[in-house]
């Protein structure tokens, strides 16, 4: 029977073969073995509750998206809901998460589910750059959600989110 030590064990295998993937959470894999052993020691870790479990089913998700396991990746990143608190203080883990879900509910045809996520990644990103590629990331979401091009002219950025509205340009946004 797995341990709670165990699992923090396994998890801190899991995080050695992604330690291995520079690019891991940005979907830039050189060698796909360390992901599916990174996969393979996170889904170890995940079957006993430890103080890793939202890391886990993070992680868990991004190595499922990095294998093309899409409906794996949503599976696990939604399990990420259950421990929310435990990284709510964990600003680059949070928006870790957030961008993760939107990414994977985006190719889930969750388009709602993905520009909400998008919106609050917007919100804890750090700097310029980030904001407008994650702006970026939550327009093309809105893209899919099959509106009309004249609704989709009405888009508006208030507080680091995209709502429908008055117009407002990105120049104006991010000159405030």
């Amino acid at each position: 029977e797995i341990t709670e030590t165990d699992a923090e064990n396994y998890y801190q295998k899991a995080a050695a073969y992604i330690g291995y993937e520079e690019n891991f959470y940005d979907g830039r894999i050189k060698n796909q073995v360390n992901v599916k052993r990174a996969r393979y020691w996170l889904e170890k870790a995940s079957k006993v509750e430890n103080k890793y479990m939202a890391e886990i089913y993070i992680a868990l998700a991004k190595a499922c998206q990095n294998l093309d396991d899409y409906a794996g990746a949503y599976e696990n990143i939604r399990k990420v809901e259950n421990y929310i608190s435990s990284i709510e203080s964990n600003k680059e883990l949070l928006k870790r998460y957030h961008i993760i879900f939107a990414d994977v509910a985006l190719i889930n045809r969750d388009i709602q589910s993905s520009i909400n996520h998008y919106n609050l990644s917007i919100g804890l990103a750090d700097n310029l750059d980030e904001r407008a590629n994650l702006f970026s990331k939550a327009l093309n979401a809105l893209q899919h959600a099959g509106i009309s091009s004249a609704d989709f002219k009405n888009i508006v950025i208030h507080s680091g989110s995209v709502n429908m509205g008055e117009v407002e340009t990105q120049e104006d946004y991010f000159n405030r």
